[in-house]
């Protein structure tokens, strides 16, 4: 209960904060590692404040003028029409989200949130801004204006009280038993009792760093080995994939061409793996992303060249920066989430120049 309880007062004394202008003062960073309950913790600590909850994500907020705006617009804009004609204010946070998503789309994101607090030009209304450990040494001096606060990793005991509330009817040496498989990550819970149904996820075990880099990028391919893996993290290390893709396609033996195919291949079925992950398609997105670990186990790498999760390209910032074309690129209405505004502006890119 140490989170929620210090989480909670520190709501109590943003939303009750009497200055008329927003300031540094306004705004709480939180931030952890991914799964842990932050996003969960929060939500459940405003609805218990009755506070009307206005969340920034990928969706409404992919520029800084889109964020901007609607910062103004959830200041200025009355909730509803009782609220209207009893001119009661009714109490308002701002929920950031998944920060490092809406960074790694537009970069200026940061420093506009950062001027709106300096500046201090609009009227006072409270944020709870949500992000990673990684992130939080990139976001500069906002981190040393706001208050932050390090979300621990919840213990056993308060994760197994949350899942018991929440699906009273599962027995309790099977939700034991799903927390430790989980490493104590909620979100990661949630989905495994969700799917528990499903003999794959049954099926997941503890396999550690090491070993998810030989499965993964290794060329003996293990399709069991390597769909445990990925379900473990269902959206991380497939991003995480992506990530390294270009670099381990650069040092593999197979001609310029076939590189380019395969990553061009990718990109498109990337966006349709993030489209079968949001309609709840699980298996028909992780079959995906096994299929390219598969291509990839098949092509040799080139001399004295070792995989290594850490050695992250930079592909994903730079095409953030590509953003008034990936724009123009798209031909349809629908949102992606986490795989977002990147990816189909690098169709025609050189990636090994």
């Amino acid at each position: 209960m140490e989170n929620y309880d210090f989480i909670k007062e520190k709501i109590i004394n943003l939303i009750n904060n009497p200055d008329v202008k927003i300031s540094f003062k306004s705004c709480i960073i939180i931030y952890g590692k991914p799964g842990i309950g932050k996003t969960y913790t929060i939500d459940k600590i405003c609805s218990e404040l009755e506070l009307k909850v206005v969340k920034f994500t990928l969706n409404n907020c992919p520029t800084s003028d889109n964020f901007e705006d609607l910062l103004y617009k959830s200041i200025t804009i009355k909730n509803n029409f009782l609220e209207l004609v009893s001119n009661k204010i009714e109490k308002k946070i701002i929920i950031i989200d998944n920060y490092e998503i809406l960074l790694s789309v537009d970069r200026t994101i940061n420093n506009t949130l950062y001027n709106i607090l300096n500046n201090k030009k609009f009227k006072n209304i409270s944020i709870v801004c949500i992000c990673s450990n990684d992130l939080l040494k990139k976001i500069g001096n906002i981190k040393k204006k706001c208050s932050i606060y390090d979300f621990k990793t919840p213990t056993p005991e308060y994760i197994y009280e949350i899942l018991r509330k929440k699906y009273n009817y599962t027995k309790e040496k099977e939700l034991k038993e799903i927390i430790k498989k989980s490493h104590n990550n909620i979100e990661q819970c949630f989905f495994l009792i969700e799917n528990r149904n499903n003999m794959k996820l049954n099926k997941i075990d503890s396999i550690d760093k090491t070993l998810s880099i030989e499965y993964l990028y290794g060329n003996n391919y293990n399709r069991e080995k390597v769909s445990k893996i990925l379900y473990s993290e269902s959206w991380l290390i497939p991003l995480r994939f992506h990530e390294n893709l270009v670099i381990e396609l650069k040092n593999r033996k197979t001609t310029m061409i076939q590189k380019n195919k395969l990553y061009k291949k990718f990109i498109y079925d990337i966006c349709l793996y993030d489209l079968l992950m949001n309609n709840n398609c699980i298996n028909g997105g992780i079959d995906i992303i096994c299929s390219y670990v598969a291509f990839l186990s098949e092509l040799g790498k080139k001399k004295n060249y070792e995989s290594n999760l850490d050695n992250f390209t930079k592909l994903l910032s730079y095409l953030s920066l590509q953003k008034k074309y990936v724009k123009k690129s798209y031909l349809f209405n629908e949102n992606f989430f986490q795989i977002g505004n990147y990816h189909i502006n690098s169709l025609n890119i050189n990636l090994y120049s």
